[in-house]
C-alpha cells in the first residue's frame, strides 16, 4: 500500500507542477526537474522514519516533516526556479503557500479515508500541518543559506 501511495505522490509531483506552469503560460524548464525528483524521494524516504512521541497525536510527525514539509519545499523551489529572482520574503511566501496547499490537500484526502474506511487519520491534523510547515521552512532556510554563497 505504501508503495502505491508513494507512486501516486511521485506522479503528482512530477506531473502537477510542470502542468501548472504550462497552464500559467510558462514553459517548464526540465533542468529544474531534480527539485521534483527530490520531492518524490522525500516522500519515499519518509515512510521509514521514526517519529518523536511527545503526544498521542505525533505518530506520523517525521513522515509529515519530511514527506510533507521538505517535499513541499522542494516543489516550491521548482516554482521559484522559474521566476526572475524574487526577494527572500517572496520566496518564503511561495514556500508557505505551496506547503499550505499540499498540506491541506493531504488532510482532505485523510478525511476522505476516514469517512470511507473508518480510519482515524484526521485526529492529528494540526500536528501534521505543523510538521509540514516546519519541514518547508527548513527547506527554505537551507536554500537561502546556499543562495547567499
Amino acid at each position: 500500500m505504501l508503495a502505491v501511495v508513494t507512486l501516486l505522490f511521485a506522479a503528482a509531483f512530477l506531473i502537477g507542477p510542470p502542468t501548472t506552469l504550462s497552464l500559467m503560460g510558462r514553459s517548464p524548464r526540465w533542468r529544474h526537474l531534480p527539485w521534483l525528483v527530490g520531492a518524490a524521494l522525500a516522500v519515499a524516504v519518509s515512510w521509514d522514519l521514526p517519529s518523536p512521541w511527545f503526544s498521542e497525536y505525533t505518530a506520523t510527525f517525521s513522515q509529515h516533516l519530511v514527506g510533507g514539509g521538505i517535499s513541499s519545499g522542494f516543489v516550491a523551489m521548482y516554482f521559484i526556479a522559474h521566476l526572475q529572482m524574487p526577494a527572500a520574503s517572496q520566496r518564503f511566501l511561495i514556500v508557505v503557500v505551496v506547503a499550505s496547499v499540499l498540506g491541506v490537500a493531504n488532510e482532505v484526502l485523510e478525511l476522505g479515508l476516514d469517512l470511507l474506511r473508518g480510519t482515524t487519520l484526521r485526529r492529528d491534523a494540526s500536528f501534521d500541518l505543523l510538521a509540514n510547515m516546519m519541514g518547508a521552512t527548513a527547506t527554505w532556510v537551507v536554500s537561502e543559506l546556499f543562495r547567499k554563497r
